[in-house]
């Protein structure tokens, strides 16, 4: 029987036989455990209203990264755009006034580095602001780009200058600085492509180049005087040809003949796919004449202008006036 039984088993024991009875082990969850393997919650009484200022101060971190945007990056050639009336997707536009004042605070900087000598520091902030500003592509709020051909041309940095007018629209003072800069640099092949678009833009320009004596003597210098007080002047004008010619740009002209009769050939040619200029000839252009045109044109468009906005008032005038009186007739 069962008495039996243990008695086979103990005498098993006894003599070394393992026993055929499986024997049943508790499992971890009757373990007692001492000392440092006891679990936190037994060791520590904990506070579930508790605050980490460290984890808060993570938390804070990462929010403020999701929030930023690096506006050099994001917006870096769009500094002068301006969301307007697209107030439903302004993500795609820089903050402004911010930016433009930045661009603002560029252009002085490079101004006034330009006045005290310091003409690479000049330029430096100039092609900064030039980048951020735009390609000029109908979004460009500054002439950054034009100074900065400019004054690295003075310095004798061509390379710089020269990649300063890739790849953007042509104004004035790039695209003959791109007719200009290979002669400069030494480079023995002709550039007359380069030469032709810029004739093609702006003629007058390069009659200005051609004729600098003759425009110097007309009418007893009286427009060389004023061609000096012109500044931003607008693009494709009898007035933007002159400030060009009161420039630093001419004396970099008039000491390189190669590129004189390189351009002069240009305005020459006639056919076979090159520059047709109808009208006068260099000397023979009436500068004061195309000026007085011009400030014509300007007082005409301004005056066109003022009597929009007034004829705007007196219609925004009158629809106050009869809102008024609809409303007496109401009461």
């Amino acid at each position: 029987g069962e008495a039996g039984h243990r008695e086979g088993t103990a005498a098993r024991f006894r003599i070394g036989v393992k026993s055929t009875r499986r024997i049943h082990r508790k499992g971890p969850e009757t373990w007692q455990l001492k000392g440092a393997a006891r679990p936190a919650h037994e060791v520590y009484d904990f506070d579930v209203r508790y605050v980490c200022p460290h984890q808060e101060e993570m938390k804070d971190y990462q929010a403020r990264v999701e929030r930023e945007v690096n506006v050099f990056l994001k917006y870096r050639g769009k500094f002068a755009l301006d969301a307007g009336a697209a107030t439903w997707d302004t993500a795609a536009y820089p903050p402004q006034p911010v930016c433009k004042e930045y661009l603002a605070v560029l252009m002085e900087i490079g101004n006034l580095r330009r006045e005290i000598g310091r003409d690479g520091a000049a330029a430096r902030a100039f092609a900064e602001c030039a980048e951020l500003d735009g390609d000029g592509a109908g979004h460009n709020d500054t002439d950054a780009r034009d100074r900065a051909v400019r004054t690295y041309t003075l310095l004798q940095k061509y390379r710089s200058a020269a990649q300063l007018c890739q790849n953007v629209p042509p104004t004035t003072w790039t695209a003959y600085a791109v007719a200009l800069l290979p002669h400069l640099g030494g480079t023995t092949a002709d550039n007359d492509d380069d030469v032709r678009a810029a004739v093609r833009a702006r003629p007058l320009v390069a009659h200005r180049i051609l004729a600098d004596a003759a425009f110097r003597a007309a009418e007893g210098g009286a427009v060389a005087e004023a061609a000096e007080e012109i500044d931003g002047a607008p693009p494709g004008t009898a007035a933007e040809a002159l400030e060009y010619g009161a420039s630093e740009q001419m004396d970099l002209w008039a000491g390189c003949a190669r590129a004189r009769a390189c351009l002069g050939r240009v305005l020459r040619a006639t056919g076979g796919g090159a520059v047709d200029l109808e009208g006068p000839t260099a000397a023979d252009v009436d500068w004061a004449a195309c000026l007085d045109a011009e400030e014509r044109a300007i007082r005409e468009a301004q005056n066109e202008g003022s009597n929009d906005e007034e004829r705007e008032g007196d219609a925004a005038e009158e629809g106050e006036q009869g809102d008024g009186a609809e409303d007496g007739g109401d009461g």
